[in-house]
This record gives structure tokens, sequence and C-alpha cells, in this order.
């Protein structure tokens, strides 16, 4: 099944036609405009290719018939564009949470299992593939609507959530409002389970475990020494974010993490030195004994596989032996 199949056919998009030249020049507009979103671009009857943008940058590329091939961002678009006939291009705004998740369809277009289930609601079914130990896509179709969704398993609520549906582009923190209320059949669930060898599946995963230490660490920071020194280290985490072009900021209260990476090897880099600030913070402020405590307590309580996630690419960054 090809991309637009699984995500254009719902959405008021129209086709455009755009020369080589066109392309290129709308490529650039779009990076001008620091858009997020999805652009697919093919000539008939030729290969077809989708890009992931964030923030006005071009973070993944693929080819998209027969076998999926991941292409890399700093080689397009020019090798991708040879001859002069005419391309095909439409495009589809997300946001940075959104683009996680296309992703992830995107790298398992092959190896979705479809879900079939009998005498049960919708609801029930999404719990269902909730309460799995491991996190799970889901990808709803409609005959008029497709929507996704990001269960982080173990009984957790849905973490984001994407509906399309004529001029309807909802982008949702986790709501399944839209979904749940779509008065058509559904014609097909489908269900892309966590992966280890898919670097979208490692990319998320990574955010996940990273969103979820720092907002842990911060919060016991603020537990053993107030919130005149936890706003200390909030004000230099996100000087150093912006400075760096990051898109990751924090609060007293959240952490914000709107980065959209090549790869979690990418992913990893920044996070870790991310993480490297708040350690060095820690290890001044409440010392090396105590600051391991917080380590192994913040890493034991991530689940599989975000602890293994974390553990492979992060722990090193928490280290201060």
């Amino acid at each position: 099944m090809i991309l637009s199949d699984l995500l254009f056919q719902s959405a008021n998009i129209e086709n455009q036609r755009q020369t080589r030249r066109g392309l290129e020049t709308f490529i650039q507009a779009c990076e001008s405009d620091f858009q997020t979103g999805l652009i697919e671009f093919f000539r008939p009857n030729a290969e077809r290719y989708a890009a992931l943008m964030a923030h006005g940058q071009v973070v993944n590329v693929y080819r998209l018939d027969g076998r999926l091939q991941q292409i890399a961002p700093e080689t397009w678009p020019a090798s991708l564009l040879p001859g002069e006939q005419d391309f095909i291009v439409r495009a589809l705004s997300l946001t940075p949470q959104t683009v996680r998740l296309v992703k992830i369809l995107v790298e398992q277009m092959e190896t979705g299992q479809t879900l079939k289930a009998e005498n049960v609601t919708l609801e029930e079914q999404v719990a269902q593939m909730g309460n799995l130990p491991q996190p799970s896509l889901l990808h709803f179709s409609w005959k008029n609507a497709e929507a996704l969704a990001l269960l982080p398993g173990a009984g957790r609520p849905p973490r984001h959530s994407l509906f399309i549906a004529a001029d309807q582009i909802l982008h949702s923190a986790g709501s399944m409002v839209a979904l749940y209320g779509w008065r058509e059949p559904l014609q097909q669930l489908s269900g892309h389970h966590f992966l280890s060898e898919s670097p979208a599946w490692e990319e998320y995963v990574l955010h996940h475990a990273f969103v979820v230490t720092v907002a842990r660490l911060l919060s016991r920071f603020e537990e053993l020494t107030g919130r005149i020194l936890l706003n200390a280290l909030i004000r230099e985490m996100n000087y150093s974010a912006s400075a760096h072009g990051w898109n990751i900021s924090l609060t007293p209260t959240s952490v914000t993490d709107q980065a959209v990476f090549s790869s979690p090897q990418q992913a990893a880099e920044v996070y870790r030195r991310m993480l490297q600030i708040i350690s060095s913070h820690l290890e001044i402020s409440i010392g090396t004994n105590l600051l391991h405590l917080l380590r192994t307590e913040s890493e034991m309580r991530l689940r599989s596989p975000y602890r293994q996630t974390f553990e492979k690419y992060l722990a090193v960054a928490l280290q201060k032996d």
C-alpha cells in the first residue's frame, strides 16, 4: 500500500503539478516558513518519495515503491530529481508530535497487523491494545477518514493522536474524542508494535524516556534543594537548547520536547548533552552519592522498552563516577 492510500485520500488536499524547478522552489518555501509536515512527490508511473519536515528542516526522506528505502536528507532533492518531467506534489501539515507517528507508520507500512475483534466497541479494542506491555501505533481507516494513535503501553492512556477527514486535521496530546465519535463503520484497524530495529520507534521511545527522566529528576531536585536552584538549572538548560536550536523547553512543572531528528543516534546526542547539564548541576548541589541514587531511581522507574533504550543511548550521560 502506498502512502497516499494511508493518509492523503481522506484529506481535502489537491495534487500540485510542479516542474523540477517548481518543486525545488516549493521545498525551499517550506524550509523558509519553518514548516512541519509530510511532503509526498512522484512522477506518473515512476518512483514515489516522502519527506518529513520539522521546523523547516528535512529530517527524513523515504523511497516508497517496492522495499522501503531511507535516503540521506542532505542528498535531496537534487539526487532524486533527474530529468525534466513534471512532478505531482502534495503536502500535509503536522506537528512535531504527529510527525513522529507518521514516521513510525512509514517505516512499518509492511509489518502492520490487521486487528479484528468481534462484539467489542472500538474503545474496548483500543484499551486491549493499550494494556500490552510495549508501545503500539494504531492506524484507523474509515471510508472518509484516517487516524493514528500512539499507545505508550502498560495501560497508559493514548499519548498522541492524529485525525484526518476532509477539511479536518486534528492533532491531540492524546484525546480520542474525534476517533470515537466518527460516524462511519470502521473498515480497518492496524497495529504497529514496537520494534527495536525500527529507527523511528527507537527515536520515539528515546524521546519518551528522556522527557519522563528529566521531569522526574527536576522534581526530585526541587524537593531536595528548593525552587531557586531549580530555576537556575532550568534557565541554563533552556539557554543551551535555544542557542543550539534544539526545540526543547523546560518549566518547573513540564518538559516540552518538540525536536524531531533524522535518527535515534542524532536524538541521543542532543539528549545526552541536556542530561549532562543536569548531572553537573546535581553533582555540585547534592553530591556524587545522592546523584547516583537519583540516577538509579529514575532509570529503574522506566518500563521496558523505555529503560533498555535509555540505557543503550543515554545512561552514560548521568554517570559522574
